[in-house]
């Protein structure tokens, strides 16, 4: 087993004793992974379906997004479920499947690592479980805020990993592909806007 983790979260021996329990309930479990919640204790996005191309295009763009709500949620997971990708910040795994299935991709870069992953073991019938009875502390940002504080900054990786893993994994074809770089481009205009007013903020306070 290999336990990934962020160097900014917080949990306890019961947490990952109930992650190995789970694991060892099927051989097919690759993955396990829980309740993600912030330092206010609010739960986090803690496991999502995987992204089509229109989901992604939808999240880019803020005004969609704010309109028609994040797709790649599960209605519900308040109980022992099968999802499509468990989040990154922490979760339990055999190590022979990830040998199986190469890892994490090395084509993208702090993003997105999670779905090509999910991607990678549902092509070869793979379970990820998620516990909502069980959870950890992550302090939201805490890793990456300190070198990238830019929105813009991130969002340019964000766009990049998401393109790659429609190329790539989900096998996007170039007309799709096309119109999810337009559109996400006018989602990186939104992010330029926003951190020029927020630069603009600061320096009249």
């Amino acid at each position: 087993y290999t336990l990934v983790m962020n160097p900014d979260i917080c949990f306890d021996e019961s947490t990952l004793d109930s992650l190995y329990k789970s694991i060892n309930a099927d051989n097919r479990i690759a993955i396990v992974g829980c309740k993600m919640v912030d330092l206010n204790n609010e739960e986090l996005l803690s496991a999502w379906k995987l992204p089509s191309i229109i989901d992604n295009i939808i999240i880019s763009v803020t005004l969609l997004h704010k309109i028609i709500g994040t797709p790649i949620k599960y209605k519900t997971y308040n109980h022992v479920m099968d999802v499509d990708v468990i989040q990154g910040a922490m979760f339990l795994a055999r190590l022979d499947i990830l040998k199986e299935v190469d890892y994490f991709s090395e084509r993208t870069f702090l993003y997105m690592e999670e779905s090509i992953l999910g991607q990678k073991l549902k092509e070869l019938n793979y379970r990820l479980r998620f516990l909502p009875e069980v959870e950890f502390v992550h302090k939201v940002g805490g890793s990456i805020n300190k070198d990238l504080p830019d929105i813009t900054k991130k969002f340019k990786i964000l766009r990049k990993s998401r393109y790659i893993y429609h190329k790539y994994y989900r096998k996007n074809s170039r007309i799709e592909l096309f119109i999810y770089k337009l559109f996400s481009f006018i989602g990186l205009m939104e992010k330029i806007i926003l951190d020029l007013f927020l630069k603009i903020k600061r320096f009249i306070r």
